[in-house]
């Protein structure tokens, strides 16, 4: 009913097992649906398995009657079209406002990369598209070439959908790293986690897909390092906006970037609020409220 009244409906992911109630409606109001796009509707062929086919026959409908895709990155509108074989929907480009891009944290501990160990963030949560596993490797293979004076911050308390997994990365990271690894299991408030992400110095996004984007743009605000896996599509769309990254795969031969140059660090400090700053953020979300039907 509310879909019915409403003048724009957006949804903020794929409804697998309501899909063809909501193909049914989509006869009817596809002009006013827009599918913003989450990381695991739109790559869940990558990581379901047999269960990506039942989920496509279901999806199916819905995908032959959209009308419009929406997405921060147009990439990900592109790679969704080929994907799912989606005839006819056109893009919207929308992004998440400011509120992520707040000032460094006063309490955070200036790290001069000297005497103190280089702080790590390594993913965003526990679910196993982090690829936690792989990306300690990486970092272990790494050690050699900055001493092994490291802290590895590992975020295990959101998107549990798998406590063995959980477990599993403990037990891997702290076999490598002993006491520097340390997992995170309790939820923080917001502001406590802020405080916390501000303190690191590298952010490691090993996933295959969307998925830590806020934290992601968080960093790259701060100027801070960031490495992300070069699979990642993402990844190709930051460098493509003129920011600087890293692939987690240049751990394996190349020392770990512990600090940015001043300079780069200001422009991607500007090309953030650039892309993705409060007015571009409002522009692009009346265009999307003013779409043609």
């Amino acid at each position: 009913r509310w879909m019915q009244q409403a003048d724009k409906v957006f949804l903020h992911y794929m409804p697998t097992y309501n899909a063809p109630i909501l193909a049914s409606f989509l006869g009817q109001f596809r002009s006013k649906v827009v599918w913003v796009i989450w990381g695991g509707d739109a790559h869940k062929t990558q990581y379901l398995g047999r269960k990506a086919v039942l989920f496509d026959a279901l999806e199916r409908p819905v995908f032959k009657r959209l009308g419009f895709i929406s997405s921060s990155q147009e990439i990900e509108y592109t790679r969704a079209v080929e994907v799912f074989k989606i005839p006819n929907a056109k893009y919207i480009p929308l992004i998440y406002s400011i509120d992520v891009f707040k000032a460094m944290p006063e309490s955070r501990v200036e790290n001069n990369g000297a005497s103190e160990r280089i702080r790590i963030l390594l993913g965003n949560n526990a679910c196993p598209t982090n690829r936690h596993i792989e990306a300690i490797d990486l970092i272990k293979s790494n050690v050699r070439n900055f001493g092994g004076e490291v802290e590895i911050h590992c975020p295990l308390s959101y998107s549990i959908t798998d406590e063995t997994y959980q477990k599993r990365v403990i037990e891997h990271g702290k076999a490598v790293f002993g006491n520097s690894f340390i997992p995170i299991t309790d939820y923080q408030k917001p502001e406590d986690y802020f405080d916390f992400l501000g303190r690191m110095d590298v952010f490691i996004m090993n996933h295959l897909r969307q998925r830590g984007i806020g934290v992601i743009r968080t960093a790259l605000f701060w100027g801070k390092v960031v490495y992300m896996a070069a699979a990642n599509s993402n990844l190709q769309h930051f460098k493509n906006e003129g920011m600087h990254l890293f692939e987690t795969e240049q751990l394996i031969k190349s020392p770990l970037v512990k600090m940015l140059p001043v300079e780069i660090k200001n422009l991607n400090q500007h090309l953030m609020v650039e892309n993705y700053g409060e007015h571009r953020a409002l522009s692009l979300w009346l265009e999307a409220l003013d779409f043609a039907s």
